[in-house]
């Protein structure tokens, strides 16, 4: 129909070609938007809340890096994360996590029982930067959290 009053009123009458205007634009840029995919390529969703039952307990470990817990030390050590292994007495890992080094902070969810923690510094790559601290033997029980702090000393210069 626009085609149509278009094709037969062109000059006699303003308000019909404003309007074939505005419809075949209207048109044009649905198509631009339907072509357009505006959605990212990979989704980034938040991190999930953990949800904790009656018998779950929190491992947060504290680092600082070569004694201060700034991120320019990371960044001078070309840490970009810190690994936490978490394992049982029988020496079974439970839980590796890796954590931006710059958050100097990180907490774990844990079932009850008794664990033992290591955490290294890593680069981009995976390769460890730092010497190991170990976290002795700690216990949680349900609703229970367990706050431990170690400092992540760099790796001897040969």
């Amino acid at each position: 129909m626009a085609a149509a009053i278009a094709r037969t009123s062109f000059g006699a009458h303003p308000a019909r070609v404003l309007l074939f205007v505005t419809l075949a634009f209207g048109v044009a840029g649905i198509g631009v938007f339907a072509a357009c995919d505006v959605e990212p390529r990979h989704r980034i969703e938040p991190a999930p809340v953990p949800v904790l039952d009656a018998s779950a307990a929190l491992f947060t470990l504290r680092w600082t890096v070569d004694s201060v817990s700034l991120p320019s030390e990371c960044e001078a050590r070309n840490a970009a994360a810190t690994q936490i292994t978490v394992t049982t007495p029988r020496n079974e890992v439970f839980s590796v996590s890796q954590v931006d080094c710059r958050a100097f902070s990180a907490s774990i969810v844990l079932a009850a029982g008794s664990y033992e923690a290591d955490a290294v510094l890593i680069d981009g790559l995976g390769t460890v930067v730092s010497q190991s601290a170990h976290v002795n033997r700690f216990t949680v029980v349900g609703n229970d959290e367990a706050l431990r702090i170690v400092d992540l000393e760099p790796l001897p210069a040969y």
